[in-house]
């Protein structure tokens, strides 16, 4: 299982054209709980935004770009553990998931951006107020990664 586990960060490393520093996954990879800068820094990848630097302009770019609210900035210190829901909120934020009626009536929230990742099977099913791991973070990382590539390739025979 941890061989299976070290595998997604190599996967994830190479889709992302090195866009982080390969001991970042490694070091995720044996955390029992993820923090929410790790997955700041999984966003910013998803979304193509730089994460070298200081994590407080990592956020500042994931602020900008509306991945994750402003007020998250003071609210959300680096070092708290990551939810399920803050994960799935910035995984739809950073892949544009615009999910069913609640969500696109009232916007991405923790708890519906949870419901809609369930349902895509980009993350396992749960509470949304439940840690992540890093592993389990990883994981989702992986999945999401892999759905990106997916609906890019559709929008791209679409278009021919």
């Amino acid at each position: 299982m941890r061989k299976a586990l070290l595998i997604v960060p190599l996967v994830v490393w190479a889709a992302t054209a090195g866009a982080a520093d390969n001991s970042f996954f490694r070091v995720l990879a044996s955390k029992p709980n993820a923090t929410f800068e790790d997955g700041c820094k999984c966003a910013a990848m998803l979304a193509g935004i730089p994460t070298s630097g200081d994590i407080t302009d990592v956020k500042a770019r994931l602020a900008v770009r509306k991945i994750i609210p402003k007020k998250w900035l003071e609210e959300k210190p680096g070092s708290e553990r990551l939810t399920k829901g803050v994960m799935a909120y910035m995984i739809c934020t950073s892949l544009r998931i615009r999910g069913g009626l609640v969500m696109s009536l009232l916007g991405p929230t923790c708890r519906y951006a949870f419901r809609e990742c369930v349902y895509l099977k980009l993350i396992a099913r749960g509470n949304a107020a439940g840690l992540v791991s890093g592993g389990e973070l990883l994981a989702v990382l992986g999945r999401a990664e892999k759905y990106k590539r997916l609906r890019a390739k559709e929008a791209e025979e679409a278009e021919e």
